[in-house]
């Protein structure tokens, strides 16, 4: 539903390619370093949006007669395009 150029700048996501994870395991086996994985799970929910962005409301939440009526995000939300830019920044 976004437009290029009107709801967004760029889509950026800092994701490594697999062929780097299995250099660094072999350089860690290597070496004999401990490895050590992380997840963050509300990593997106945790990042601050730099651009405006308005979104209509779900099915069933508005009320009677608010038909029509957007909110304004201020944080972000998984699935947008700035979504991985934003928390690659808060990060």
């Amino acid at each position: 539903m976004q437009i290029y150029r009107v709801d967004y700048e760029e889509t950026f996501v800092p994701v490594a390619k697999i062929a780097l994870h299995h250099i660094n395991l072999a350089y860690t086996a290597q070496h004999r370093w401990a490895t050590h994985q992380l997840d963050i799970k509300s990593a997106y929910i945790n990042a601050h949006l730099t651009e405006t962005i308005y979104i209509w409301l779900p099915l069933g939440y508005l009320k009677d007669g608010q038909d029509g009526k957007v909110r304004k995000l201020n944080k972000v939300l998984y699935g947008l395009k700035q979504a991985g830019r934003g928390w690659y920044l808060e990060l």
